[in-house]
């Protein structure tokens, strides 16, 4: 199958499209909570901490540098979701630990993704979803 240029462009704008009103009611939905500031980006790596992980394991499992995940830990820091801390046996090593302020920017997160999900709501309906799903699949392979 050729694929044309006119295509490539109607893909980008429509998935474009899709990616800025699923960020943007996200950020929306979390500032209206009260946490101003949480971006998507942020949200995903909160997400992805459990306590005890070192910053090395998370930009691993993020797949990003340590530089990044240091940015990303420090505005997440400077918000009070999480704490960094030495490790008892090693102080030179870092260790990450979501707050009580973090646990409940998780759970309105999950919240704003179920507004973001719902029917009622939601920004494409179930078969978009699936067809979304079967093209991302198909691009995997």
């Amino acid at each position: 199958m050729t694929v044309s240029l006119s295509h490539v462009r109607n893909f980008l704008c429509l998935f474009l499209r899709v990616r800025h009103q699923i960020v943007s009611r996200f950020e929306e939905e979390m500032t209206r909570r009260g946490h101003k500031g949480l971006t998507v980006r942020l949200f995903s790596s909160l997400s992805m901490i459990e306590d005890g992980m070192n910053p090395a394991e998370l930009a691993r499992l993020r797949g990003v540098t340590k530089q990044a995940m240091s940015q990303t830990l420090t505005a997440l820091s400077d918000a009070r979701l999480i704490r960094q801390m030495s490790d008892r046996h090693d102080g030179r090593i870092q260790l990450l630990a979501v707050t009580e302020k973090g646990k409940q920017a998780l759970a309105d997160g999950l919240e704003a993704m179920q507004v973001l999900l719902d029917p009622a709501g939601a920004i494409a309906d179930e078969a978009f979803y699936r067809q979304l799903t079967g093209i991302l699949e198909e691009l995997g392979n």
